[in-house]
């Protein structure tokens, strides 16, 4: 877990003097980390992905992808168990109404 910390800020430009300044912890307690001295609390971990804009998962070694999943909010979750509802060609003219909307956004952006 350490090592994918100390890695992600690496690359994303994050020194480790900043990542602890953020942390509210001395940097002498990421290098008691890198040894296994200590280890971060939860509280801490998700502070971390937080600020390095990952998934708790990929910093404890469960999952290979960095990225965050964004939770749903309780329309969004509606929407997806009302579309898991419909058959295969109610979805058809859903997705197709759906792609008509994403056009028509694009091109109300692109006229301001």
């Amino acid at each position: 877990m350490y090592e994918k910390i100390f890695t992600t800020a690496k690359n994303n430009g994050i020194s480790q003097k900043e990542l602890a300044a953020h942390l509210e912890v001395s940097p002498s307690v990421l290098s008691d980390w890198k040894r296994g001295r200590i280890k971060p609390s939860t509280e801490i971990i998700f502070q971390i992905a937080n600020f390095l804009n990952v998934s708790t998962d990929y910093l404890l070694g469960k999952s290979n992808k960095p990225n965050r999943v964004e939770l749903m909010d309780d329309i969004e979750f509606g929407f997806i168990e009302g579309y898991r509802q419909l058959d295969d060609e109610d979805r058809e003219e859903l997705n197709r109404a759906a792609q008509r909307m994403l056009e028509l956004k694009k091109l109300r952006e692109n006229q301001q």
